[in-house]
Formats: C-alpha cells, structure tokens, sequence
C-alpha cells in the first residue's frame, strides 16, 4: 500500500526535462523547509486520528499555534532566501498562503465530523461506506436501460458539446448540467438504489448530497493532456494524467453513458494507491504552486495554452520549480513527470487498475486519497457523467454562490477572461501590500 511516507515523490533534479536548470541549494535552508513542512503535516495528521474535538475556540487557537504558525514561518523563509524578482517566488508565496487556508479548512472539517450512526443507515450505504473507506473506490453496475435513458435524453447536450470550440481545440470538453429533467430522476432513481448517496454521508459522518453533475466529452483528438515536455524531446508518459485531487471533504463518481475501454479512455486507479491523505498538508502546496505557475505563463504568455498544466511546459518556469527546496517540488498531477525511462513508472503501473464498463459502469471514489486517472482516449470517444458530492449547503450559501459564479462568468465574457484574470490579479497585488 501506498502510505503518506510513499506517496510519489519525483526527484525532479534527475528529469531529464528539469536537470539542465537544477542548482545546489543552501543546505540549512532545505533542512528548515523541511522541519516546517514535517511540523505542518503532523498538525494536521492529528486532526485526523484524535478522539476527541475540540470546542470551536480551543479548536482556532490551536490550529494557529500547530498548523498556520508554520506555514508563515515558511512563506517568510522563502521569501528571505528565494530570489525576490524571480516570478517563481511570487508563485510560492501564493501557494503557501491559499495552501495554509485550505489546510486550515481541512483540519476545521476533520474535528467536526463524527461517527454516523449506522443503525440509521440502509445496509446497502453502510456496505458501500465500508469498502470506500477500506479501498477509496466502490465499482457498481447499474441497468444499462437506466442509462440508454439518460443518454437519449442527454443528446441535446452532446450535440452542443461536438460542436464546442473546446472540442475543436482538443482541450476538455465538458457542461454543467442542470439537476432537473429526466435523467436526473433516473439518475437520483439509480443512486438510491445503489446506496451511493447514503454512503457519501456514511463516509464522512455528515449530511451529504449530490451538488454537480458534468457530462464530459472524451475523444481521440483531444491534446489537453500530451507532450508535456515535447520541447525537451521527451514522449508523453504512459503514467500521464495520474493524479489525485486536492478536496478533502468530497466524494466523486464516473458514470459511463457508452461503452468505456482502456482504449476508449476508461477510469483507472492504482491498487493500495490510498491512504497518503492524512498528515500531507503537502497537497494543498502542490495544486497551488502548479496554478500559480499556469497563471504566470497565461501572463506572460508562454508554454502551450491547449496544455492542462501550462506552466510546466515553460523551461522558464521549470527552472524556478527545480530551484525550490526539494520538499516543495511536486504536484497533484505527478503521472506526467513520471518519464518511460524511470524505474518509479514500472513501478506505478505494474498496480494499474482499469475499470471497463464490461465490469463496472460507475465508479465511486474518494479522488482526494486515490491515485486515478480516466478520460485518456487512444481511438474513439467516451460519454460520461461526473458527480459530486459534498457537504449539504443552505439554500441561502447556494445562491450567494450561484450569484458569485454568474458574476464571475459575466464579467469574463464582457471583458474577456485574460483582461478579466489580470485585474483580478492587480486586486490581489493591491491587497498584500502593508
């Protein structure tokens, strides 16, 4: 089993893509970096093994104390020691400030939930719970007449998702879809039958619901997802796209409305590749350095745009990340750093697990605790729904971020999301000074 002490860890000095810019850094520096990102997992693996929860002000104190107090102590350290008009700091100093917030949000969710009472509780959520928690992902099977329903009635949305320019590009393709009309009944139909939604709460100890629903378009002409270091000769790695979210109080779902194949981009996991979540307040980190560095290269227009991790194809921006301390290079979507060359890539893959839909077409998963990937299309295409559950929010929480997200995109397509993306930058900037 992959525990947090093995969780993939690159040694990027050694890529191939990074080695030419790589440096020695100031040995004491990497070793406080270190006992600073040792100090803040600790405090947050004990938000997930202690017994008991600590009232709401014991709760801010302590974590100011144990959690944020190391984190500022490392955002001051590197902004000492990086260099200060390099872009790579200003990226750094944003991550370990959004990373410090989640991982603060993430130790006020773990002192909050509580066993759930399973006498409560259908049997069928409560065996679904059981194998998500003891293997982070529950395969299932439902009625193939179920979902030749809702792809028929989805066939307006399809039609529309062909057509997209993120479909012409190559880049992801996917809609939000209303949660209303016929396949949505048949849908919620086919998750109470599967337990899958009681299981969610069982899972976490809390009220759960099904809050998105996407229908994604996979095919073969997709780009979003190759070549990442084509610039350096490299071919894309058989590990690409291997990743695990950044959430932490969510549950995800795939469902496959056509046939799914290795070939046809089915969702695939490695097996025991669980279990790292607690204690690794390192994930927050990664998935904000990574798109602080997409920012950076979308501002200075740079790398491949049509590249899910733009900032990763600039040998700029490479040779800032490789100069970081060792402990800070890394990302949530590490499969594409995986080369074919690297022994840790036979490795990963010698565990690959792919789910066809010849023997399960949904799949549950805790994608914040589970290497996985899906989605890849080799020849052919993949219709899917993705689901998402998470906490259930008040009606009042649901329009202000309903309103918030109709603001945003309004705003976007009146000024144009880059116009829009620099403004909301210049604001931050404005903010941060004393």
């Amino acid at each position: 089993m992959l525990h947090r002490e093995t969780w993939p860890v690159i040694d990027y000095c050694a890529h191939p893509a990074f080695t030419p810019h790589a440096v020695a850094l100031n040995a004491s520096f990497e070793q406080e970096v270190e006992a600073l990102v040792t100090q803040a997992n600790e405090a947050l693996r004990v938000r997930y093994v202690a017994d008991e929860r600590l009232p709401a002000p014991e709760l801010e104190l302590w974590l100011e104390r144990e959690l944020v107090a190391p984190f500022e102590r490392l955002r001051q350290a590197c902004a000492a020691a990086l260099p200060p008009a390099h872009v790579m700091t200003r990226c750094v100093d944003e991550a370990l400030r959004a990373a410090k917030e989640d991982a603060r949000a993430e130790a006020r969710f773990r002192n909050l939930v509580a066993e759930p009472n399973s006498a409560r509780m259908a049997r069928t959520s409560r065996a679904v719970a059981q194998e998500l928690r003891e293997q982070s992902i529950v395969v299932g099977q439902i009625d193939q007449r179920r979902l030749s329903a809702m792809a028929a009635d989805l066939e307006p949305q399809m039609a529309l998702l062909r057509a997209s320019q993120s479909a012409l590009r190559g880049t992801r393709s996917w809609r939000i879809l209303p949660r209303a009309g016929l396949y949505y009944r048949v849908l919620q139909q086919a998750l109470d039958e599967h337990g899958y939604t009681g299981a969610t709460s069982a899972f976490y100890g809390c009220e759960m619901e099904l809050l998105s629903v996407n229908l994604v378009y996979s095919h073969e002409r997709e780009v979003w997802w190759r070549d990442c270091y084509a610039d350096c000769g490299l071919p894309t790695s058989p590990a690409a796209y291997y990743h695990h979210d950044q959430d932490w109080h969510q549950i995800k779902a795939v469902l496959y409305l056509t046939p799914a194949t290795r070939e046809t981009g089915a969702f695939s996991y490695i097996e025991g590749g669980h279990g790292f979540r607690q204690g690794n307040a390192l994930a927050h980190f990664y998935f904000h350095l990574g798109h602080e560095m997409d920012r950076a290269a979308a501002m200075a227009n740079v790398g491949v745009p049509q590249y899910y991790r733009r900032g990763f194809t600039d040998p700029a921006l490479r040779a800032g990340f490789v100069n970081l301390p060792r402990v800070l290079q890394g990302s949530t979507h590490f499969g594409d750093d995986l080369h074919e060359r690297s022994p840790h890539t036979t490795a990963l893959l010698a565990r690959e697990r792919v789910v066809e839909s010849s023997s399960g077409n949904v799949v549950l998963f805790n994608g914040g605790d589970l290497l996985h990937r899906g989605g890849l299309v080799q020849r052919g295409e993949r219709w899917s729904l993705q689901l998402m559950f998470g906490p259930r929010v008040t009606p009042a929480r649901r329009l202000l971020v309903r309103a918030q997200h109709t603001a945003l995109v309004a705003a976007g397509r009146a000024l144009g999301w880059e116009r829009l993306d620099q403004l909301r930058e210049r604001r931050r900037s404005q903010r941060r000074r004393p």
